[in-house]
């Protein structure tokens, strides 16, 4: 990954680790997704279910959080399949 790609990334996990613990949880997620547009038009059931995908699909350890390293993972990950 290149060292912007993954300095942005590393900024975007800073953002959604509102509590500052190195760990993004659902309700981090969900309160990030809410600022979206996105997102704002959703029941808070939906979007409890996207951030429940989103955390399984990037948890790798399944502990129910996003590490930093799982988080550039999957974005690595996600960023190889759409090009």
């Amino acid at each position: 990954m290149a060292c912007k790609v993954r300095a942005e990334l590393e900024a975007a996990f800073v953002k959604l680790d509102a509590n500052g613990d190195g760990f993004v949880t659902a309700s981090e997620l969900q309160n990030f997704m809410k600022t979206l547009d996105a997102y704002k038009s959703l029941s808070k059931e939906k979007v409890q279910e996207a951030s429940a995908k989103l955390i399984r699909m990037a948890d790798k350890n399944s502990d129910g959080k996003i590490s930093k390293e799982e988080f550039l993972n999957a974005n690595a990950d996600l960023l190889k399949q759409l090009k």
